[in-house]
């Protein structure tokens, strides 16, 4: 049976903050729930991951290949009670400050990995906003920045500027602010999601009307994605889709236009349909036959 493994919970980690495990994210983990050897080497997955009691856990599931040589000795390592810890690679989402306690934080899981240390709530990797892993001096002024954040937010003070722009006031305190920039993010996301189905609905409306193949459809709306104008620009440029009344009309404009035609009209522009109009009804090619230019 396999072992299951504590990969974090809420108590204060050794960088002074702990995890929000109510708020904290999974979903990108389990879509892609990779298991690595201090965060380098990929040795398995994780499987059956859960929160109880704040507490995350999962069970370790090796690669065993005898191609995998690193994982099968780790696999062994873990089996025989060597290796114990586990250590989250996160992306911090938020900060919040409340008073004189630790500061608390919202995060992503993007991997977790077993480890040599076996206190997993000291042992973390992070990650910046494009998904790559903090190292050296910029995780160290990560992690020096949430154990100087008590300081800095209790030392904050806003401009009367600022403070109307957050709508709160002047002397608020470090959890009030927090609590308005937090809205003030969040509303952020909301716009941004109501604009991105704007732009969609639009796109779609304008490919629409459009004669597109289903590819080049594909390609207009990942065009819009990255630059919408010049997307809404491309599509308006291109030829508008038929509808079945303009073809009709457009039929019957070209019906009226042979009825002018003289035979030799015929033979030079559309043999084709004479000789199908010889066959199919020979007084209307008789008709043809006497028609002359004059």
């Amino acid at each position: 049976m396999p072992k299951t493994f504590i990969l974090s919970d809420d108590s204060i980690n050794s960088y002074g903050f702990r995890l929000d495990m109510e708020r904290l994210e999974l979903d990108r983990f389990k879509d892609n729930p990779v298991m690595f050897y201090n965060h380098t080497d990929l040795v398995g997955r994780w499987k059956n991951i859960r929160i109880k009691e704040n507490v995350l856990m999962a069970e370790p599931d090796f690669m065993s290949s005898s191609a995998e040589e690193l994982s099968v000795k780790i696999s062994k390592r873990v089996e025989e009670g060597f290796l114990k810890g586990a250590s989250l690679g996160l992306k911090v989402l938020s900060v919040t400050k409340d008073g004189d306690n630790p500061p608390v934080v919202v995060a992503k899981v993007m991997e977790c990995s077993i480890c040599d240390i076996p206190s997993n709530q000291n042992s973390i990797v992070l990650f910046d906003e494009s998904g790559n892993k903090l190292k050296g001096d910029l995780f160290e002024l990560a992690t020096k920045g949430l154990k100087e954040l008590k300081t800095k937010k209790e030392n904050m003070k806003l401009s009367a500027k600022s403070a109307s722009t957050l709508s709160i006031d002047e002397g608020a305190d470090a959890n009030a602010i927090d609590v308005a920039i937090e809205g003030i993010h969040q509303k952020n996301i909301s716009l941004t999601a109501e604009l991105k189905a704007v732009k969609e609905k639009e796109m779609k409306t304008l490919l629409d009307g459009k004669s597109v193949t289903a590819d080049q459809r594909k390609s207009f709306e990942k065009l819009a994605s990255v630059d919408f104008k010049l997307a809404v620009d491309s599509v308006k440029a291109l030829p508008n889709k038929k509808t079945l009344a303009g073809t009709e009309k457009e039929m019957a404009s070209l019906e009226a236009e042979r009825e002018a035609w003289t035979f030799d009209d015929w033979r030079k522009n559309d043999i084709p349909a004479l000789l199908a109009i010889k066959k199919a009804d020979p007084d209307r090619y008789a008709k043809i036959q006497l028609k002359t230019k004059k």
